[in-house]
């Protein structure tokens, strides 16, 4: 995990999680973040994004669908079934086909 340097004026800024095993993509979804004025966290791997989610309790997620350890819907189900981490909103970005079938199972598995 990583957390980026922020500015003491940006310390009331909502916090967002990216958590994504391409480091190309999550580099750039990070800095529009950043430059956005959004304070970051990252992980490379879904495990490590529920200890971080679960620690930090940032106010969104952004979470990659296919990641080699456990795929992003299986976080997002564990995400909402935990009481700590409930409550945060989560956005899938994939480079997958927008097709229904997909869009469907992000919602199923609790995006927001």
């Amino acid at each position: 995990m990583m957390e980026s340097d922020q500015s003491i004026e940006q310390q009331d800024s909502p916090l967002v999680l990216v958590v994504d095993d391409a480091e190309d993509t999550m580099r750039l979804v990070v800095k529009t973040l950043q430059v956005a004025g959004y304070r970051t966290l990252w992980a490379e791997d879904g495990a490590t994004g529920l200890v971080i989610a679960e620690k930090y309790q940032p106010d969104a997620i952004v979470l990659d669908i296919q990641m080699p350890d456990m795929d992003g819907f299986t976080v997002c189900e564990q995400l909402k079934s935990r009481m700590a981490t409930a409550d945060i909103p989560v956005l899938f970005l994939s480079g997958m086909d927008a097709s229904d079938e997909v869009i469907s199972r992000c919602y199923q598995a609790g995006a927001a």
